[in-house]
């Protein structure tokens, strides 16, 4: 290839000196950014592999509903003096439908559990997940994770372990993540504002709350278990009674976020609580800790377990289905304690955790007999048809 004439450039003093000052301070404001810009790199592959690992097939089709998502739409909560960032996944038209809130894990955000809050929302409920403060993601967007986890190429894996250690030994995040439920929940309005899909689509009257890992604790608060928060001599409520129905997925027991024997003593509202033989935490909380919750909870013949063999964490909202080896590498960065069983078929696994949260939501919110007798008495056989192994109590 040929070159190009030469280009003379010339330049004119009169009109470079005056705007000398203003090239060194660009020039001195790059070379301070440089750690923010490094910073900046890291975070930006980080996320880029966290949503690779979370990527994952399908469990079952969707239901008879086209869903629409909106993702981050944003609250701004004036008393606490912060915003919210909410995922909205509901029916295309129809309504009004239930709402079910879902609380993410420790150091994820709204965006995720995409595969379980779509599936439910083609099966006609409206799904609000908001993006908690410990979110890695609220993190990198809020706070310079630099110094505290370093500029270099550890700094992703590191940044993930911080934020879930900090996160799970912190009972005011419990608190935090309640908060942000109810105040999502009276955001209803804003929502239908800023998201005019949603208008007429919300049953206020029926309203479930969801989550997984520390979610799963923030449902339990928002549906009435008490907790002891540094400071104060009794436990603490922070039950909101517009929730009438409480998912416990991979949930916490005792010695975590407050929690007692005597947190769900009273436990007002009907519970559904899933674990699995794998289920297990970084502090070693295995599925004998994550079914306590139901061991503690009232008789009252709403209270629900599914223990599923050879299911982990990962399997119940459907990030991992069918990739168990990017689940432990995601176990690893997170600081879980990792499985050494073979793998189950996390598909099937997955499958079946569809058609029990359903049958929970359908029975609960929908007051519908066919899904109560399935849990009631149908449980075990319907797992069986899915080609998983699982137990169900109901107390």
């Amino acid at each position: 290839m040929k070159s190009g004439p030469p280009v003379s450039v010339t330049f004119h003093t009169g009109l470079i000196l005056p705007l000398l000052p203003i090239f060194l301070l660009g020039a001195a404001l790059l070379t301070g950014s440089k750690k923010a810009l490094v910073a900046e790199a890291a975070r930006h592959d980080q996320t880029e592999r966290l949503a690779a690992l979370q990527a994952a097939p399908r469990g079952l089709p969707y239901g008879p509903f086209t869903v629409t998502r909106t993702p981050d739409v944003l609250l701004p909560d004036i008393r606490r003096r912060k915003d919210v960032l909410v995922t909205v996944t509901a029916p295309q038209i129809g309504g009004p439908f239930p709402v079910i809130v879902f609380s993410h894990g420790a150091g994820g955000d709204g965006t995720q559990n995409e595969p379980l809050l779509r599936w439910w929302a083609s099966n006609g409920y409206v799904v609000l997940s908001p993006t908690h403060s410990d979110s890695l993601l609220w993190q990198q967007r809020h706070s310079d994770l630099c110094d505290r986890v370093g500029d270099d190429s550890e700094g992703s894996s590191l940044g993930l372990q911080t934020v879930v250690h900090l996160t799970m030994r912190d009972p005011q995040s419990g608190v935090q993540r309640a908060r942000d439920v109810s105040f999502v929940l009276n955001s209803l309005n804003t929502l239908e504002e800023t998201v005019p899909t949603l208008a007429g689509k919300m049953d206020r009257t029926h309203v479930g709350v969801a989550g997984n890992s520390l979610g799963a604790c923030t449902a339990q608060l928002v549906g009435g278990a008490s907790v002891y928060v540094p400071g104060q001599t009794n436990p603490l409520s922070f039950r909101d009674r517009r929730a009438q129905a409480v998912l416990q997925l991979s949930g916490q027991g005792t010695g975590q976020q407050g929690i007692t024997k005597e947190s769900w003593r009273r436990f007002p509202v009907p519970m559904m609580v899933v674990t699995g033989s794998e289920d297990r935490s970084g502090s070693s909380i295995g599925p004998e800790g994550k079914r306590e919750p139901f061991d503690f909870s009232p008789t009252d013949g709403s209270k629900y377990l599914v223990v599923i063999q050879g299911a982990h964490s990962g399997c119940f909202s459907g990030r991992f289905t069918g990739r168990a080896r990017h689940q432990k590498r995601f176990d690893e960065l997170a600081g879980e304690t990792v499985s050494q069983s073979p793998p189950a078929d996390q598909k099937a696994i997955f499958s079946y955790v569809e058609k029990a949260t359903l049958a929970f939501w359908n029975m609960t919110l929908k007051n519908d007999a066919a899904a109560k007798t399935i849990l009631n008495g149908n449980a075990a056989s319907f797992a069986q048809q899915s080609g998983v192994t699982a137990t169900v109590s109901h107390k």
